[in-house]
C-alpha cells in the first residue's frame, strides 16, 4: 500500500512539472515572438534580476520544513509560524536588495523597467508564504499540491501575457 501511495505521489509531481514546463515554454516562445528582440530582452533582464533574489526568500529551508513537519507533527503550528517569519524576512530583504540595486546602479534601468522590477519583486516575495505545500508534502498528498501549482503556473502565464501587453504599450 505504501509503494502505491509513493508511486501516485511521484506521478502527480512529475505531471505537474511537465505541465509547468510546457506552459512556460509556450508562453516564453510567444512572448519572444510577440515582443521582438529589444522588448523581450528588456523584459528578460528585469525578470532575471527578480528571479536571482528568489532563493533568498526560501533561505534553503524547504526540505527542513518538510522533515520537521513529518517528524514532529505535534509542533506544526510553531514550525509553520517560524518558517513564515523566516521566509517573509528573507523576501523583504530580497525586495530591498533588488530596489537598492536598481536605485544605486546609474542608468541600468529605464523608469518603466524600474516600475516593473519593483512590482515583480513584490509579487515574487509572495513565494515566502508558500508554506502550506510543505504540510501537504509531509502528509503525502502531492496531488493537491500538483493541481495547485499547475493552476498557479497557468495564472502566472496569463499575468505574464498581460504584462507583455502592458510592456509593449509602455515602449
Amino acid at each position: 500500500m505504501q509503494i502505491k501511495k509513493l508511486l501516485g505521489n511521484s506521478m502527480w509531481m512529475t505531471l505537474e512539472k511537465v505541465i509547468n514546463m510546457g506552459v512556460n515554454l509556450l508562453v516564453t516562445i510567444w512572448l519572444a515572438r510577440w515582443l521582438g528582440p529589444e522588448e523581450f530582452g528588456s523584459l528578460s533582464f528585469v525578470l532575471a534580476i527578480v528571479l536571482m533574489v528568489g532563493p533568498v526568500s526560501a533561505l534553503g529551508i524547504n526540505a527542513i520544513i518538510t522533515r520537521e513537519l513529518t517528524e514532529q507533527p505535534e509542533r506544526e503550528g510553531i514550525i509553520m509560524a517560524s518558517a513564515a517569519l523566516l521566509r517573509s524576512s528573507g523576501a523583504l530583504l530580497g525586495v530591498i536588495a533588488v530596489v537598492g540595486w536598481a536605485m544605486f546602479v546609474p542608468n541600468s534601468l529605464t523608469t518603466d523597467e524600474l516600475v516593473v522590477l519593483i512590482g515583480l519583486s513584490a509579487i515574487n516575495s509572495l513565494h515566502a508564504l508558500q508554506l502550506v505545500e510543505f504540510k501537504f508534502i509531509a502528509d503525502s498528498k502531492s496531488h493537491s499540491i500538483a493541481k495547485l501549482r499547475s493552476s498557479v503556473t497557468i495564472v502566472a502565464a496569463l499575468i505574464k501575457l498581460f504584462a507583455a501587453f502592458y510592456w509593449q504599450d509602455m515602449t
